[in-house]
């Protein structure tokens, strides 16, 4: 080993905290890492539980203190007030248009409309055509575009017959 080497950088020096922190993340599937966070868990709380029980209220005092350091440091760490109110801007304004295409859909469905499309649009009808006689298909009694003797063109026959045949094989 190099006894060389300044005591300075071999100790993490104040700012470190502030620099880019590259991390990882692990590709296991989700049960494996919350097994993993869970024995982390279990094994933090089963070295800490000496301490919790002499003396709880100074161990949870000591936890919220930390707590509120970190978040001290997270606030304070450049462009997180622009972080935070940009994410809330967005949010707010998916839940405002939900909200609005919401009320909307229910103006709509209860007859609420006052649009000018509805007062524009108006129905023509076109008179009442005559039924046609079934037993004059498009291709009854003549040349259809089936098959190429009189009367024998897509089901012309007055009764239904079981379909047969087809190509030659």
């Amino acid at each position: 080993m190099n006894t060389n080497v300044p005591l300075r950088a071999l100790v993490n020096s104040d700012r470190s905290h502030r620099e880019l922190r590259l991390t990882i993340i692990d590709q296991a599937i989700l049960p494996d890492r919350l097994r993993a966070e869970l024995l982390f868990l279990f094994r933090t709380a089963r070295n800490d539980w000496p301490t919790i029980k002499t003396d709880p209220t100074a161990y949870l005092s000591r936890k919220a203190f930390g707590c509120w350091r970190l978040a001290i440091e997270k606030l304070s760490t450049p462009n997180f007030a622009v972080s935070v109110l940009s994410a809330i801007s967005i949010l707010t304004a998916i839940l405002l248009a939900v909200a609005v295409i919401d009320s909307e859909a229910r103006r709509v469905n209860s007859g609420e409309t006052t649009t000018a499309v509805d007062d524009v649009a108006t129905i023509i009808s076109l008179g009442k055509q005559p039924n046609p006689d079934p037993a004059k298909g498009v291709g009854a009694n003549s040349n259809g575009r089936v098959g190429f003797s009189k009367g024998s063109g897509e089901g012309s026959k007055a009764e239904a017959r079981k379909s047969s045949g087809g190509g030659g094989g």
